[in-house]
């Protein structure tokens, strides 16, 4: 089949990759529900089941893997990687304004990267792995009505750092569809699916805004 780029697909991401080609893939970056994670979310109630599940589909379909968690997020989350898509790297975005959580200072989110690792070109010899976002999207998450939306400059960097132009990405769990807006700015194509309805819509609207908030 034809992959469908380009589009943010509502529904199961276990059911929708099921349909994809083996190795149709060029990089799958994605924000999965943490163990931690809002009970608002969908998925919330077994968060270690559903990306066990994902991530045997994702094995299929790429060679290279980067999950965004929090920083307070367990890293044993990823026990269920599979040996095909060994460790890489860790990649830290980091604020320039932190949180707090408790008495625990929140100052960066932490990205984990599987596989292998992009391909060499001018201006991407070196694989670095940090990055710090301005504070140009505090209260992101109140404006466009997405419980926890990732930094778009974090993920700008990501889909910099590990793809090139041209390339498909694919995030099965699309949320409010920033990994989407990041690869529409720099080139490559998108795949997002995400299973529910009114993060989709906040997600398409991102994407049809010119001037991103």
């Amino acid at each position: 089949m034809r992959l469908p780029l380009d589009q943010i697909i509502l529904g199961d991401c276990l059911e929708v990759m099921q349909t994809f080609p083996d190795k149709s893939i060029d990089l799958v970056l994605t924000d999965p529900v943490w163990p931690n994670a809002l009970p608002s979310l969908i998925g919330s109630d077994d968060p270690y089941g559903l990306f066990a599940a994902a991530v045997k589909e994702i094995a299929r379909l790429t060679d290279t893997l980067a999950v965004h968690l929090g920083c307070t997020s367990d890293p044993r989350f990823l026990a269920s990687v599979p040996a095909e898509l060994p460790y890489l790297r860790t990649m830290w975005r980091r604020f320039t304004m932190p949180s707090k959580r408790g008495r625990v200072l929140i100052g960066s989110d932490v990205v984990y990267v599987f596989g292998q690792p992009p391909k060499s070109r001018k201006g991407n010899q070196l694989f670095t792995g940090e990055l710090t976002a301005r504070d140009s999207e505090l209260g992101l998450g109140k404006r466009i009505g997405h419980p926890t939306p990732r930094k778009l400059e974090h993920v700008r960097g990501l889909v910099s750092k590990l793809s090139n132009e041209g390339d498909v990405v694919l995030d099965p769990f699309c949320g409010s569809g920033t990994t989407a807006r990041a690869c529409k700015d720099l080139g490559r194509h998108f795949i997002g699916i995400e299973i529910h309805p009114a993060f989709v819509k906040i997600a398409e609207e991102r994407l049809r805004q010119q001037v991103l908030i």
